[in-house]
């Protein structure tokens, strides 16, 4: 995906930024699940703040949504190729669902 937001924006507007801090549903998926959460400029303000804004349009739709098919045109190009070499090579921290939920019951004392 870095290598399509680099054509997309320029490398010199593209960052590979370790994780943040916070929390979130999507976070809970990435434990079982390959997945990705990128972050695409053109807002202003602070993010679930009242000042939180869309500066740049053009950036923060179009070329959003441009990066999101790119990477879904390379995950199923020849034959899902990539796809399967993510999934194939995927750890997860959690097995399943099921794995998931019981280490959340065991934090909870449950």
């Amino acid at each position: 995906m870095l290598d399509r937001c680099n054509r997309l924006v320029g490398a010199d507007h593209v960052q590979h930024l370790p994780h943040m801090g916070g929390c979130s549903d999507f976070g809970d998926v990435q434990h079982i699940i390959p997945a990705i959460h990128p972050y695409i400029g053109g807002c202003c303000g602070g993010g679930h703040a009242s000042d939180f804004g869309v500066a740049d349009p053009e950036m923060a739709y179009v070329t959003a949504a441009k990066s999101m098919a790119m990477t879904a045109v390379d995950l199923l190009a020849n034959g899902c190729e990539k796809l399967h070499e993510l999934k194939a090579n995927f750890v997860p921290v959690y097995k399943n669902k099921e794995e998931y939920l019981a280490a959340w019951a065991q934090l909870m004392g449950e």
